[in-house]
């Protein structure tokens, strides 16, 4: 429970703020689809998930894996016959 309430940044606060608005604006006009969107905005600034920020679309990176070797090149001469 208590990682619920840890690391809260100034756009997960804002997603939840929207959240609760759009939650109010949707139960005023009795709109079940703004409601939804709603429901899932409070849900990722509450659980801190989706694909924006540091809890989201993590890269598959192998940070042992060494890119920084230099391999020998060898070049062929093309000659083209007129």
């Amino acid at each position: 429970m208590n990682t619920l309430f840890q690391n809260w940044t100034f756009i997960r606060g804002l997603r939840l703020l929207l959240g609760v608005i759009v939650l109010i604006q949707s139960i005023v006009s009795k709109d079940i689809l703004m409601g939804g969107m709603s429901t899932f905005l409070i849900a990722t600034a509450v659980f801190d998930f989706g694909c924006y920020g540091s809890s989201g679309c993590g890269t598959n990176s192998d940070k042992n894996k060494n890119t920084n070797t230099i391999e020998d090149v060898e070049f062929e001469e093309v000659v083209s016959k007129k």
